[in-house]
């Protein structure tokens, strides 16, 4: 990881040297610029990239801290692309519910105390809508693929937390790693992330046959891809 001034705000970046003829650059949600070049691209040259994308890149990083600051707040729950009113009544028992456009959590724990509590609460309901959701994402996708003529194997489905990733396959094995924030986007970027992630199995890498096909199996992945990538 390394470190670059931006309008005296200090951003880290780190580059991955791949065969590719284009260098990328994508600010993610932890905060860091990712890039992606040729091995013959200098480091200097990648600085001044930077600097030539700056506006993009502190608009990016802009957004990505006002989102944390907003996570902080639980006022609201975040659920498939929508923002929801929570309500936390001291109550015994322990329950997430979600009823007409508006979360309820049931506990004995209060705040600013039992914070910590209440989150993992509402992190663990959400975990189980990611178990249910994912699973018949998967099954839909999977469908979509053999009636495209795509003989693929069967998936085990990991859920997890990861930083940088909307996902991965493991295509040796089949297995997906899907990350658990996706319930808290619209369903047709879940179905997107499947979609791409099950073409991995097709082509393992990202050429020009990748998206072509990904396209012609899912015509509306790019702009599902763009929320995804504006976030």
């Amino acid at each position: 990881m390394k470190k670059f001034l931006l309008d005296d705000k200090e951003i880290k970046y780190e580059i991955t040297r791949k065969n590719v003829k284009n260098i990328n650059i994508r600010v993610k949600p932890d905060s860091v610029v990712y890039i992606s070049a040729n091995s013959s691209v200098s480091e200097r040259y990648i600085q001044e990239l930077l600097l030539k994308n700056k506006e993009f890149i502190l608009k990016a990083l802009r957004k990505f801290e006002s989102q944390h600051q907003n996570s902080d707040s639980l006022s609201e729950i975040r659920y498939l692309g929508q923002k929801y009113p929570v309500e936390i009544k001291n109550l015994p028992g322990e329950t997430v519910l979600f009823m007409n456009g508006r979360f309820t959590v049931k506990t004995p724990a209060q705040l600013p105390e039992g914070e910590k509590h209440i989150r993992s609460l509402i992190e663990e309901w959400k975990l189980c809508r990611c178990r249910e959701y994912f699973s018949r994402i998967y099954l839909d996708v999977y469908q979509s693929f053999s009636v495209h003529g795509y003989h693929l194997p069967m998936s085990q489905i990991s859920i997890k937390n990861m930083k940088t990733r909307w996902g991965s396959c493991n295509v040796k094995n089949a297995n997906l790693s899907i990350n658990s924030k996706l319930i808290e986007y619209p369903e047709g970027c879940i179905y997107a992330v499947f979609y791409h992630e099950l073409m991995h199995m097709v082509h393992h890498n990202h050429s020009e046959d990748f998206y072509r096909d990904l396209t012609a199996i899912c015509p509306e992945y790019r702009r599902w891809d763009y929320i995804l990538k504006d976030k």
